[in-house]
């Protein structure tokens, strides 16, 4: 089956739940929300051969739909969905870095920028935290905004490995972002202020995430 038709696929089912969320329908939602990265899961699958890289995002993307089938039953669930996009997370990093990656100025600056990027993401996290009572939340959502920031680090740091090649490292730095900026939007909207339309918002970035990430792995694997 072709692997980029499958990816098409993916992305038209994650369509479908963003009207399924726009207009309110639970039961299109149910269904749909876990298909796109379950489609991801089953394309990188049929690749013709598995590595590291490969096995480890799979894992990571099982995941991701064990949290999105988590998230689904609401607010009890909250903290083992979080839990599993956690362990999503730090799959991607492991996937990402077998070995180091070089020591070159860029690699400092993207470590700089992602100590900063933490920082922006999580001080008025922690403060709305403070403010509302929730002091539970403060140790699990600092490990959260960390293996985020990680994974997005480690997406970037594809562009110093001169084993990557420089689509694979666009897809994978614009796949990244796109989870991080969905993972933001829902934390903001959470826990420090109202987005409007935050449910397509953070559904359709999360996707394009995902989508964009397996992608990369797939032109990686096929240069």
């Amino acid at each position: 089956m072709n692997l980029y038709l499958m990816l098409g696929f993916s992305g038209l089912i994650a369509i479908i739940n963003g009207f399924a969320v726009s207009y309110r329908q639970r039961k299109i939602n149910y269904i749909t929300k876990p298909g796109p990265i379950l489609i991801l899961i089953i394309t990188l699958f049929l690749l013709p051969s598995q590595t590291h890289l490969t096995r480890w995002f799979i894992a990571a993307l099982s995941l991701s739909a064990a949290g999105d089938i988590l998230l689904l039953f609401g607010e009890r669930f909250f903290l083992l969905g979080l839990g599993a996009f956690l362990g999503a997370h730090l799959s991607y990093i492991i996937a990402l870095n077998k070995t180091l990656p070089p020591r070159q100025p860029p690699l400092i600056l993207l470590l700089l920028g992602a100590i900063s990027l933490t920082s922006a993401l999580y001080t008025p996290l922690y403060k709305a935290l403070r403010k509302r009572g929730q002091k539970s939340f403060i140790l699990p959502t600092l490990l959260y905004a960390l293996s985020l920031t990680g994974m997005l680090t480690s997406c970037f740091a594809a562009w110093v490995r001169p084993t990557w090649s420089q689509q694979s490292s666009f897809f994978l730095s614009l796949g990244g972002s796109s989870f991080f900026l969905s993972d933001a939007m829902l934390a903001w909207h959470r826990f420090i202020s109202t987005l409007k339309n935050r449910d397509i918002k953070v559904r359709l970035t999360y996707y394009l995430g995902q989508i964009c990430l397996a992608f990369g792995v797939i032109l990686q694997s096929q240069a």
